[in-house]
């Protein structure tokens, strides 16, 4: 900010741009982008969340399914020499 008054007939883009005005821009174009998995993330949250549970139901049908070996629950075998 300064200490000079501003011009009171200077043109602003309050109710609409100035001509000419075409957005903001500076060192930050390099690393800008179009697209963010964020926002796409957060429009999606649904669509998301249902994938997700019909996901994990089927990791938990398909891993109660598969056949499992018997343990031991921890019993060491010893081996009697000769």
């Amino acid at each position: 900010m300064t200490d000079e008054p501003a011009n009171p007939d200077a043109p602003d883009n309050l109710f609409e741009p100035l001509p000419g005005d075409y957005g903001a821009h500076g060192r930050f174009d390099a690393r800008a982008s179009e697209r963010s998995v964020q926002l796409w993330a957060t429009q999606h949250r649904a669509g998301l969340l249902g994938a997700l549970v019909v996901a994990l139901g089927v990791a938990s049908v398909c891993l109660s399914r598969t056949p499992r070996r018997p343990q031991e629950h921890g019993h060491l075998k010893t081996i009697s020499p000769g």
